[in-house]
């Protein structure tokens, strides 16, 4: 079952039970002019960027822990809430996975939160405040029985035409391993891109989409039998 994620924090993991969450929807940036010589007024918010832009939107979740007794009860509280502050503080960023949409990593920039209690239950609330584009995730597999990695182009990026792979992940039955060489080959036979799985985090594959509803290449990997790769790459969504 999928859980609600705040980076690398997962409420669930530490006794939280996920109660409810709403999602808020992108709010239209929208620009009106009244201008001279014209009747009521003109709609500019597609001119600096030939695009309508959005505001900000906000995902609400409510956790829920069973706390006997009037003692100690806010600490599960405050040591949650001490963690996502920390992640925070460590990075302006963080993406937020709901339950609601577990494919599209929202992109919080802010939060707060609000405890209380009814009984032996105790909630925690907490809000962010996310961005109004979206990351949508996607994971491919790879094995030796089955070389070919095939990409479409509805897993491009709208704006770019691009697929960027930055994450790349190898396994060999349950072992992961940092130190395999992945080698992409496309149709031609021609190397596209050689290098470790850290590789592709500083210096991501990409490939052109546009003009290609598919794309096919085959993948191999060095001094490794019986292994599968795993590549992860989202795209922008609203």
């Amino acid at each position: 079952m999928n859980k609600f994620t705040i980076g690398t924090i997962i409420p669930e993991n530490e006794g939280w039970v996920w109660s409810s969450e709403t999602i808020g929807e992108p709010v239209p940036r929208y620009v009106f002019l009244k201008l001279a010589g014209v009747n009521g007024v003109t709609d500019m918010s597609r001119v600096a960027t030939g695009k309508l832009l959005y505001d900000g939107r906000e995902i609400s979740v409510t956790f829920a822990r069973f706390r006997h007794g009037a003692d100690g009860w806010f600490e599960t509280i405050q040591t949650l809430t001490d963690e996502i502050t920390q992640l925070f503080s460590q990075n302006n960023e963080i993406t937020i996975t709901t339950k609601t949409n577990p494919d599209v990593g929202y992109t919080a920039y802010a939060w707060n939160w609000k405890p209380s209690r009814d009984g032996i239950i105790q909630f925690l609330t907490l809000t962010f405040k996310v961005k109004p584009v979206n990351l949508l995730a996607f994971s491919k597999y790879v094995t030796i029985a089955h070389e070919d990695l095939e990409l479409s182009s509805s897993w491009a990026d709208n704006t770019t035409q691009k697929i960027t792979i930055r994450e790349v992940h190898v396994y060999q039955s349950d072992t992961e391993y940092d130190s395999k060489v992945v080698t992409v080959y496309d149709e031609d036979d021609n190397i596209v891109y050689s290098g470790l799985p850290s590789d592709f985090q500083t210096t991501p594959w990409e490939i052109d989409m546009s003009g290609d509803e598919v794309q096919t290449f085959r993948i191999s990997v060095a001094d490794l039998a019986g292994w599968s790769v795993n590549f992860r790459w989202t795209k922008e969504v609203l």
